[in-house]
């Protein structure tokens, strides 16, 4: 993203994108669930020795219980008023690609961030975000105000993408399980081509907390165009010219591709977790809510 946007310009932006997905969110929405999941409402904290007056049935823990039940224990919760709910934010040179500010994933990655932010803040949640940056991720802590998905969005959208390697969903969902002591919900959008390892700290975060991952591809990525150009590594930034018209050049791009895009379908099926594909230059927000509605119906998230 550019960094010279005026604050004016990128005002009436934040805006105009705001005004669009509300109006999408309550178009798709209205009447259709109360919730992104649900559940109880509490979470665990203890375990007490069991108290007819104090516990229910239900809450009694057997495997922890006496097996001739002459001293049973159960489960102590509390009620949880809020989610601690965090968005992730890959702004790695891989991101930034696509024709122009319509037909790019970083477009279709801040329109994925606004549409889970208003979500999930309109819930009441608490909400932050991690942004994955150079070689750092930086923090915004979480707020329990409904305008913080539009300050998380102001904020990403002034970022300049690096060019180099940066830090990975690893690192993000690491510091994530740092930062998010109780359970908590996570939405880490990226393009998933790091080599970081991520699917183990995927499976990981996932044991204790609501992980929905959001994989964000462009189908210019996955072609060869038939005509002779110049191609830059995003990552070391070399330049070179290849001849797409060659069969064996579009033999091998087409093994590249293959090959990446199993070892990333494998990286989520290794961690347990089934993640939300938006296609940049399409409609995010129809592409997000058509999957949200899917996983409510048939409660597979």
């Amino acid at each position: 993203m550019d960094t010279a946007t005026k604050p004016a310009d990128l005002a009436r932006q934040l805006n105009a994108v705001r005004l669009r997905i509300e109006k999408k969110l309550d178009e798709y929405l209205a009447g259709e669930f109360s919730a992104l999941h649900s559940g109880r409402g509490v979470e665990w904290v203890r375990l007490r020795e069991y108290n007819p007056d104090r516990h229910e049935l239900q809450d009694i823990n057997w495997p922890r219980s006496s097996p001739d039940e002459d001293y049973l224990v159960a489960n102590e919760y509390r009620r949880r008023r809020s989610l601690g709910c965090w968005l992730g934010g890959d702004l790695s040179s891989s991101m930034d690609f696509g024709f122009d500010e319509t037909d790019n994933k970083l477009t279709a990655q801040l329109e994925a961030m606004m549409v889970f932010g208003l979500l999930l803040a309109r819930r009441g949640n608490r909400l932050g975000a991690l942004l994955m940056h150079g070689n750092v991720v930086e923090v915004i802590r979480t707020r329990r105000e409904t305008l913080q998905a539009s300050r998380i969005w102001a904020r990403t959208a002034k970022f300049q993408v690096d060019e180099g390697v940066s830090v990975g969903p690893a690192e993000a969902l690491r510091r994530f399980r740092g930062l998010q002591r109780t359970r908590g919900l996570i939405v880490p959008i990226s393009d998933w081509q790091a080599d970081d390892g991520w699917p183990d700290e995927l499976r990981i975060t996932a044991r204790r907390h609501t992980v929905l991952p959001v994989h964000v591809i462009h189908s210019l990525e996955l072609e060869l165009p038939y005509e002779e150009f110049d191609l830059q590594d995003p990552e070391t930034g070399d330049w070179m010219t290849l001849e797409g018209w060659n069969e064996e050049t579009q033999k091998d791009f087409r093994s590249e591709v293959e090959a990446q895009q199993i070892g990333i379908k494998d990286g989520f099926a290794q961690a347990g977790v089934k993640p939300f594909v938006v296609t940049a230059g399409q409609d995010t927000v129809r592409q997000l809510l058509v999957q949200l509605k899917h996983r409510i119906d048939t409660r597979r998230w």
